[in-house]
């Protein structure tokens, strides 16, 4: 039951990123797109602060890399666990 929950939650943020990402590059997201190489500095700036909002709370500076934003599923487990 928890891992459904879990799942479910997973799904429902990374449908709210990909419309966040919809939103700022006017693009449907594809599964294999690396977010830090198809959005420009100010199209990663606007994304960021679109999710700090959306998901009310703040990155931490040392968390915003391209490791952390290289897909959805990886801005999904920064989501999580800033959220714990």
């Amino acid at each position: 039951m928890i891992l459904l929950k879990k799942k479910n939650k997973k799904e429902k943020n990374i449908k709210i990123l990909e419309k966040i990402f919809f939103r700022i590059k006017k693009k449907k997201f594809k599964k294999k797109t690396l977010i830090y190489e198809i959005l420009d500095s100010l199209e990663i700036l606007e994304f960021i602060s679109e999710i700090e909002k959306k998901f009310k709370f703040k990155f931490k500076q040392e968390k915003i890399n391209e490791k952390n934003f290289e897909t959805l599923d990886t801005i999904n487990n920064l989501i999580v666990d800033e959220k714990k």
